[in-house]
């Protein structure tokens, strides 16, 4: 409930114990199913998110959330307040005057709006006033919270007699003007059972619950507390709400630069060629390179455009040869090599692949996801914020600032979290690899690039076999883990060119593994006509099947 001008905001749960109603009536609320256990899991944090956006809380044994409401709204309305409630429960429709306003959300074929109700509303479309929704319900009953109403009496019925007598005991007085006949009779029968399904549905508007408007008031809800907590939760959507000067600590000042001259970007390769890592993104089209970005650390981040004697192809080569002296860090390798072809795959790292190694099941894998996640909370700009729907041409042919800046973000993030996702990826148990010939893992290349792999590199390739397989991997691995109720991470894949023999020895070696335990997966791939079968190997660290095995109880 909101009350507007004095920004009162406190929000009400029910609690497990009983209410007066159930010692009222046994049966009450008897056929509502528990609540899902997924819902209940969340409750506690909705209370922590409350707590720390400074909105009061409030529950009182033997009452409902409803009653509480109807508490303050009624207390709130004798100050002169105006009154907002908002629930998606209708019973509070009866709380409704021209001070109190009921707001229900509604959702229909995924959009959501909003129905407002204040005395004029619910007169309008229900035909009777808010008071008299009680009265409804005595008649009809409602089956949610199991409230027995009079059986042949539907909500047609009811509004017709309530529309006419205007209570149940007016009606009870008035029986022989009852119709039809058979609304009469069964009045006439069970007028004990109205009265009681009216005290269950009346809402208490007088509960004994302590209040203190000054404690319930809320004067900015997007605190430090609130911000962390969204953090952690990965409130995407939330973060963007707060004030820049409340999360302040969690940002940091970045300098941009242009190099767009040739001298200047010959001296910044040889710098760049000194550093053991180095960021770097590619903005281009599947025919053309518009902006490269380089960073070779957090003081020093670049955007070179393409332009004159600065081409595509001459900056791709000038990556090609920086990736023979220090590791190239991007936020997709595979866009990357599109456009720069790698002697050495070994030689590039794929903060992108790392995130969804660490966490297969978020839906995006971002730069200001991961800043966000793996760099303290940095809050930076998305692709979205920067560009828009202006396309990657279209902000090159315009010399937009935007470009330059989307290209330094997708350099700076893997460059600043590469320390970071390798040290989580090393906190894992597991080493990956899957296992395929030569013809079919050219086949398979082909599939997943959509074109003919005849002249393209092997190192090209193999980037593509290797993406599949943290595909294909990381799938095993989540449902392995979800059965186990356990997590497992495989580590990034390594593509070898070997007999299997000589490619298994390698990694047991790599692994200090002589207890020759393996986990073989078989898989097919079909695609169209196509039928490829290949084998997936799960290869723990000592010990790690027989922990598995232990919580199966084997």
């Amino acid at each position: 409930m909101l009350a507007g001008f004095s920004y009162i905001s406190p929000v009400a749960f029910d609690l497990k114990a009983p209410t007066f109603r159930h010692k009222m009536y046994d049966a009450y609320k008897g056929t509502r199913k528990p609540m899902p256990e997924e819902l209940r899991e969340q409750v506690p944090l909705i209370k922590e998110m409350l707590s720390a956006m400074g909105i009061n809380i409030m529950s009182l044994e033997g009452y409902e959330a409803d009653d509480l409401l109807g508490t303050v709204a009624r207390r709130s309305e004798a100050k002169g307040m105006d009154v907002t409630i908002l629930s998606g429960d209708r019973d509070l429709l009866q709380l409704a005057t021209d001070k109190v306003l009921i707001r229900l959300p509604k959702t229909v074929r995924g959009k959501t709006t909003i129905e407002n109700y204040h005395t004029a509303e619910v007169l309008e479309k229900y035909q009777v006033t808010p008071p008299q929704i009680i009265e409804l319900k005595a008649l009809m009953g409602d089956s949610s919270d199991n409230i027995p109403g009079i059986p042949g009496v539907g909500e047609k019925t009811a509004t017709k007699m309530i529309v006419q007598f205007g209570s149940i005991e007016n009606a009870h007085e008035h029986l022989e003007e009852v119709k039809p006949n058979k609304a009469k009779e069964s009045l006439r029968e069970h007028y004990d059972l109205a009265q009681l399904s009216k005290e269950l549905a009346t809402i208490n508007t007088d509960s004994p619950l302590e209040f203190s408007y000054e404690k319930a008031k809320v004067e900015n809800p997007y605190t430090p507390e609130a911000y962390e907590l969204c953090k952690r939760l990965e409130f995407k959507n939330m973060l963007n709400r707060f004030d820049p000067a409340t999360t302040a600590d969690s940002s940091m000042e970045l300098e941009f630069f242009t190099c767009n001259d040739l001298s200047g970007v010959e001296a910044l390769f040889e710098k760049a060629a000194q550093k053991d890592q180095v960021g770097i993104s590619v903005l281009a089209d599947p025919d053309q390179v518009y902006t490269v970005g380089l960073v070779l650390d957090e003081k020093e981040i670049y955007q070179i455009p393409v332009g004159g004697l600065l081409t595509g192809d001459y900056l791709c080569g000038k990556l090609k040869t920086l990736a023979d002296s220090t590791v190239l860090c991007a936020m997709d390798i595979k866009s990357v090599l599109k456009h720069v072809s790698l002697d050495d795959p070994k030689k590039v790292f794929d903060a992108g692949v790392a995130a969804y190694l660490l966490n297969p099941l978020k839906s995006s894998y971002s730069h200001d996801d991961i800043a966000r996640e793996y760099l303290d909370g940095m809050m930076l700009p998305s692709k979205e914020d920067l560009l828009g729907k202006t396309s990657l041409k279209k902000a090159w042919e315009e010399e937009l600032e935007c470009l330059g800046n989307y290209a330094c973000y997708q350099a700076f993030v893997p460059c600043m979290a590469r320390k970071v996702l390798l040290e989580k990826l090393d906190e894992t148990g597991m080493r990956l690899g899957m296992f395929i010939g030569a013809v079919r893992a050219d086949k398979l290349a082909g599939l997943m690039m959509g074109s003919d792999v005849e002249g393209v590199s092997r190192e090209v390739k193999a980037s593509a076999v290797s993406e599949l397989t943290n595909i294909v991997a990381n799938s095993f691995l989540r449902a392995i883990g979800t059965m186990l109720n356990i997590q497992l991470i495989a580590s990034l894949p390594a593509t070898s060119y070997d007999y299997f023999g000589a490619v298994i020895s390698s990694v047991y070696m790599a692994l200090d593994q002589y207890d020759e335990q393996v986990m073989v997966i078989r898989n097919e791939f079909l695609y169209m006509d196509d039928k490829l079968d290949a084998s997936l190997f799960l290869i723990p660290e000592v010990g790690m099947l027989d922990r598995m095995f232990k919580s199966l109880g084997i």
